[in-house]
């Protein structure tokens, strides 16, 4: 399984936005998003997944500290 990352908003005239909103899918079925964070104190990236049925300890949401962009 190949998760596949693409941004969520290519045409938009932010740059904020066309590089920190990423749609997360595999085999074309959407499955989360992960988020760029500017305005904390220290940035972070956020994610998020969309499951049915999920186990009790599975987290669907949580952050990653900024270490580099998602580009690079």
């Amino acid at each position: 399984m190949t998760l596949a990352l693409s941004r969520s908003y290519p045409d938009d005239h932010a740059e904020a936005t066309r590089q920190g909103i990423w749609s997360v899918t595999c085999e074309g079925i959407y499955f989360g998003a992960i988020v760029y964070d500017s305005v904390r104190p220290e940035p972070v990236w956020g994610w998020s997944i969309t499951v049915q049925n999920p186990s009790q300890d599975l987290a669907k949401t949580g952050m990653a500290r900024h270490s580099r962009s998602i580009l690079e």
